[in-house]
C-alpha cells in the first residue's frame, strides 16, 4: 500500500504584498493618530492663547475704566473751582464722561465676567447720582408753585359732574423722570409739557414692568433701559448713549443711539439707528428696519447727538447665540 504526499508551495509573491497592505494601514492609523494629536496640540495652544487675550483685554479695560472713575471724582470734587456761568457746561461734560464709560462698559461686557459687570455698573449709577446730586447743589433750580393758579380756578370754575366710566386710555405727562415702573393701558409722554423747556436733555432713563402703554420720548437721553414689557410701543427721541432691552414680547420700538443691545426679547420690531452693530442673545421673532420717527425737531435732534443717516448699521446684526 503506498502513501501519496503532496507538497504545497507557497507563493511568496502574494504573501508580501498582503504584508505590505497590513504594514501601510499600520502606518495609515499611526499617521492619523499622530495628526489628531498635532491638531489637538495646537488647538490647546490656540485656546491657551485665546484666554490669554481675553484677559488681557480684561485687565486693560478694567485699568481704563479704573482712570475714568477717578477722573470723574476728580472733577466732582473741582467744581467749586468752575466760574459759575460754566458749570452748566461743566457738568454736562462731566455727564457724557459718564456716559462714555457705560457705552465702553456694555462694548466690553462681551468678555467680562458677571461679577465685573455688575460691579462697573454699580460703579457707573453711584457716578450719575454724584453727578446729579452735585449739579443740583452747584446749580440750585428754582421753586415753582402753582397754588396761586389753583387757588383762581378753585374760586371761578363750576365742577363738572363725574364720569362713572373711566376712559380705558390714560394719558401721562411724566416730567423728567429717572424711572417709569408699573403702567399699563396709558400713553405717556416724557418729559411732559411742564417740562417741555428748561434742560436739553432727560439723562439715563429706565423703564419696568409695562403692558399696553405707548411711550413718548421727546428729548435726548444720555442712555435707556427697558425691562419686562409687553405689548407696548415706544417712541424715542435720540439717546447719546446706549440702550439696553430685556424681557420684552409682542413690541414695537422706533430709537436712535450709539448702542443697542436685546436679550430675551421675542416678536418685536425694531425701527433703529445705531453706529454700532445691535447685538441680540436668547431672543426669537426679531425684525429690523431703518429708524424712521417724524417730528419736527427730529433732524436737530439727530444732528446734537452727530448722528448721520450713512453711519446707521441698523441691518448688521450680531446674535450671541449663533456665535457660541
Amino acid at each position: 500500500m503506498s502513501t501519496n504526499i503532496v507538497f504545497e508551495v507557497q507563493d511568496t509573491n502574494q504573501d508580501a504584498d498582503v504584508l505590505e497592505a497590513k504594514r501601510q494601514q499600520m502606518q495609515a492609523k499611526l499617521n492619523a493618530r499622530l495628526d489628531a494629536r498635532k491638531q489637538q496640540s495646537e488647538a490647546s495652544k490656540s485656546s491657551e492663547a485665546d484666554s490669554n487675550a481675553v484677559g488681557e483685554k480684561v485687565t486693560q479695560f478694567l485699568r481704563g475704566f479704573d482712570y475714568a472713575r477717578l477722573q470723574a471724582e476728580e472733577k466732582l470734587n473741582s467744581w467749586k473751582n468752575i466760574d459759575a456761568t460754566e458749570l452748566g457746561k461743566y457738568f454736562d461734560a462731566l455727564s457724557a464722561r459718564v456716559a462714555e464709560m457705560r457705552e465702553n462698559l456694555a462694548t466690553a461686557s462681551i468678555y467680562l465676567s458677571t461679577f465685573d459687570v455688575q460691579t462697573c455698573q454699580s460703579t457707573i449709577d453711584r457716578l450719575v447720582a454724584a453727578v446729579e446730586a452735585t449739579r443740583n447743589e452747584a446749580i440750585p433750580k428754582k421753586k415753582f408753585s402753582f397754588a396761586a393758579a389753583r387757588r383762581k380756578v378753585a374760586s371761578n370754575a363750576t365742577p363738572s359732574p363725574a364720569d362713572p366710566t373711566p376712559a380705558p386710555i390714560l394719558t401721562s405727562l411724566v416730567p423728567k423722570v429717572k424711572e417709569i415702573r408699573n403702567r399699563s393701558n396709558e400713553t405717556i409722554q416724557i418729559p411732559g409739557s411742564e417740562e417741555s423747556g428748561g434742560e436739553p436733555n432727560i439723562g439715563d432713563l429706565t423703564i419696568d414692568n409695562m403692558t399696553d402703554c405707548v411711550v413718548h420720548i421727546t428729548k435726548v437721553t444720555t442712555a435707556i433701559r427697558i425691562n419686562n414689557v409687553t405689548r407696548c410701543k415706544f417712541l424715542v427721541a435720540p439717546t447719546n448713549g446706549s440702550i439696553f432691552i430685556e424681557n420684552c414680547k409682542d413690541c414695537k420700538f422706533v430709537s436712535a443711539s450709539r448702542q443697542i443691545r436685546i436679550h430675551e426679547t421675542y416678536q418685536t420690531d425694531f425701527y433703529i439707528f445705531t453706529l454700532s452693530r445691535p447685538t441680540i442673545e436668547n431672543c426669537n421673532g426679531l425684525r429690523f428696519s431703518a429708524y424712521n420717527l417724524r417730528s419736527t425737531n427730529i433732524d436737530s435732534l439727530l444732528e446734537e447727538c452727530m448722528f448721520k443717516s450713512d453711519q446707521n448699521r441698523w441691518n448688521d446684526v450680531q446674535d450671541f447665540n449663533w456665535l457660541k
